[in-house]
């Protein structure tokens, strides 16, 4: 029986990381290809989408054209990748703008202010944050850096993209909606972003 394979990404802050093995875990070959973080204000990360896109095209291309392995004996491609990040997408996939980072710290003050309700003092409402938690076993982002204020900063300062937006992404969603054509994302995404009931196991 020929043997099968299997393509890995590493989609990371910086880099995308990728590795062709054996269905079996041998490690037939890796390569990495690198994408800019842009700062288009102090405070602001930003990534193009399309960078992400390009990176994953062109690792899966270099680990085939280096091991000669035929495209039909893929048995599947996985992906661990960087997370709470905002991509706003029409009803086709499309961005609607740059993807902010899980670095970006424009949304802090709306955290403190509007979310934790501490205007004197920086940081979470500790009960506020516990229920949360609780309900939802979401992560907070440093110093509230985290999609709750993400959202609530596009509603406010982008409210055309806000509304013509049909998903938000992270980004591996954003890629397995390249691959696939379908919007899902993985059980541990949906949990960080805080809009899952634990407790029921649905979407709040």
């Amino acid at each position: 029986m020929k043997d099968k394979f299997i393509v890995v990404h590493d989609m990371g802050t910086s880099s995308d990381k990728a590795a062709l093995v054996s269905v079996h875990g041998k490690l037939i070959a890796e390569v990495e290809e690198n994408y800019p973080l842009y700062h288009p204000k102090p405070g602001f990360a930003e990534q193009n989408p399309d960078d992400l896109w390009d990176a994953i095209y062109k690792t899966t291309k270099e680990l085939l054209k280096q091991t000669s392995v035929n495209p039909r004996d893929i048995a599947g491609i996985t992906m661990a990748s960087q997370s709470q990040c905002i991509l706003p997408v029409d009803e086709k996939g499309r961005p609607l703008r740059t993807m902010i980072s899980w670095l970006d710290g424009r949304s802090a003050e709306i955290m403190r202010t509007k979310v934790w309700k501490q205007p004197k003092i920086q940081g979470y409402n500790p009960f506020r944050l516990l229920k949360y938690l609780t309900i939802t076993g979401g992560a907070p982002g440093h110093t509230g850096k985290d999609q709750i204020g993400m959202l609530l900063w596009l509603k406010e300062h982008e409210p055309e993209i806000f509304k013509r937006t049909y998903k938000f992404l992270d980004a591996k969603d954003y890629i397995t909606y390249k691959l696939t054509g379908e919007f899902v994302t993985s059980v541990d995404l949906a949990y960080i972003w805080w809009m899952v009931d634990s407790r029921k196991k649905q979407y709040k």
